[in-house]
């Protein structure tokens, strides 16, 4: 079993956020997986390759690398080594995947594992510029890294663009350091230790460790996909579980119906316009077999959002919001525009990062939203529709649904 494609196999990407948690764990010597700071040090090994250093960094990298080493006993003549990690760092003006603080070294890494998701230029400049804000810049020495998809052939031309945009945009001081690292290099780490275990290089790896690793290796080389799933349009097009299609009126008027079945759930069916409900069958179910599945609703939140779109007046927020994930900037702003209930929406570095977006960054955006201010990354809905407003919404637009 590969538990990382069976966590992958659902109707969604899987998230970036759950590879950066499994990396910082591979990366920190004192977890549980018993390998140490062999990946650590193999890791910084690729950076020293990768990175535009000076002759004196890589000296100073290589020593901290001999300094990575599990030592048994100590002496006066060695020091505790200065070690900490974070996962999703705030540095006021963005979040960073991981930070690692090794001594007087901070590597930064900021994580793509989709190609698609690397659109914000500008990331990796202010995710630099609040840790110098945030930290004493004359005590660190920074690394920042970006961590991406492996280009290849098939790669578009725009997609490799935002990746060097991105990149190119970073602009260090002479102490600090940026460096792309591919996920084929941590393909590469990973094959490393397999090898070396297997060659007794290394302190012998638990079994369950190396089953981890070589599924982990697998779920990179498929592009981080699951299995392969059954879709609406497989075979008879209807989940073998469901009763049938039914339209809107049709669900409405039947109450034995418990869920029904929208694609992308209830974010797709926010999307649907009016006329769209009227015409489009919805597979159904009358029993409970489809609860809590991906991309099944509820009947009574199904006919709620209905009304709702064909109404334009959204009420009882508190009761859907928090299942739906997120949302188009657009179906965001419709929401906003026809509902009076207050909520908020979660965007990497706020309505300061809002303010700085383009029209085209802001259309092409899906943000969370929420009843709640989960943190100061969060805005009222009220500043939503000033920024959508003057940025994108210049029309006098009754639906951009």
């Amino acid at each position: 079993m590969n538990i990382f494609k069976v966590l992958a196999s659902y109707n969604k990407s899987f998230p970036e956020e759950q590879t950066s948690v499994f990396l910082a764990w591979l990366l920190n010597p004192y977890m549980e997986h018993g390998l140490g700071f062999v990946f650590l040090k193999k890791f910084i090994s690729k950076i020293s390759d990768n990175a535009e250093l000076k002759e004196k960094q890589k000296e100073e990298l290589s020593k901290l690398m001999d300094k990575l080493e599990t030592v048994l006993r100590t002496n006066e003549n060695i020091n505790n080594l200065d070690y900490s990690s974070d996962i999703e760092f705030n540095v006021e003006t963005a979040v960073i995947d991981i930070v690692i603080f090794i001594e007087n070294y901070l590597f930064s890494i900021e994580n793509k594992i989709y190609t698609k998701s690397i659109q914000d230029t500008d990331q990796l400049m202010k995710q630099y510029e609040g840790l110098k804000t945030l930290y004493n810049v004359e005590k660190y020495e920074m690394f920042i890294i970006f961590l991406v998809p492996t280009e290849n052939k098939d790669t578009p031309d725009d997609i490799c663009s935002n990746t060097k945009k991105t990149y190119n945009n970073l602009s260090v001081r002479d102490n600090d350091c940026k460096a792309i690292i591919e996920w084929s290099d941590i393909s590469k780490i990973i094959n490393e230790i397999i090898d070396e275990d297997n060659k007794g290089i290394i302190t012998p790896i638990n079994e369950y460790i190396r089953h981890t690793l070589k599924a982990f290796l697998n779920f990179i080389s498929n592009d981080f996909q699951g299995y392969g799933f059954e879709t609406e349009n497989d075979k008879s097009g209807i989940n073998p579980l469901a009763k049938g299609r039914k339209n809107f009126e049709q669900i409405k008027e039947d109450d034995k119906v418990k869920y029904i079945g929208v694609k992308s759930g209830i974010s797709g069916l926010l999307k649907m316009k009016e006329e769209d409900l009227s015409k489009y069958k919805f597979q159904f179910s009358t029993g409970e077999e489809l609860a809590n599945k991906p991309n099944w609703i509820k009947r009574n939140i199904f006919l709620l959002l209905c009304n709702s779109i064909i109404n334009k007046k959204f009420e009882r927020i508190n009761e859907w919001i928090e299942l739906v994930g997120s949302l188009s900037s657009e179906t965001i702003y419709f929401i906003c525009k026809h509902t009076e209930e207050s909520f908020y929406i979660g965007i990497q570095g706020g309505l300061k990062n809002l303010k700085e977006m383009t029209e085209e960054e802001i259309k092409g955006k899906q943000w969370k939203v929420s009843t709640k201010e989960k943190s100061k990354h969060w805005i009222s809905k009220e500043e939503y529709i000033i920024i959508y407003k003057k940025k994108v919404d210049n029309r006098d637009s009754q639906d951009l649904i």
